[in-house]
């Protein structure tokens, strides 16, 4: 019986370090108004917006020393009417770097976010961050 009590303490004990550390880093919103997009990221990172006439890039970087990035590019693009909206989504590995990429293209607007990481630290990455930072990703 004193097994399966410290048992089940033990487990809570575990899940709620677990809630906690997920919980520590907090999350920050990126709005763009002008394109109608908003995506979530952690609120530890840096962020950098580069604006011109037809695009809007925002680099979000991780923190120090674990060379994680994320880039955020939004294109005015002429595109042929037929394609109103198309996604697209891959994992490509150039280098030592593993990059996600995620592009939608909708009513002649290119958006794109581009996750990347050193390949060893990837699927970290992606498990900590980038899954969430892509879920996150609301247009229109």
């Amino acid at each position: 019986m004193d097994r399966r009590i410290f048992g089940i303490f033990l487990i809570g004990s575990v899940l709620l370090a677990s809630v906690a550390s997920a919980q520590s880093v907090g999350w920050k919103t990126y709005e763009n108004e002008a394109y109608n997009f908003h995506i979530d990221y952690p609120s530890d990172w840096g962020r950098d917006v580069s604006v011109g006439d037809m695009y809007t890039m925002v680099l979000l970087s991780g923190p120090k020393g674990k060379n994680i990035a994320v880039r955020i590019q939004i294109v005015e693009v002429k595109s042929p009417k037929e394609f109103k909206e198309r996604m697209m989504s891959k994992d490509v590995s150039i280098g030592g770097i593993t990059q996600r990429v995620v592009a939608v293209l909708r009513d002649g607007v290119w958006y794109e976010v581009n996750c990347m990481a050193n390949r060893e630290a990837f699927e970290e990455a992606s498990e900590k961050y980038f899954n969430q930072i892509i879920n996150s990703i609301k247009i229109g």
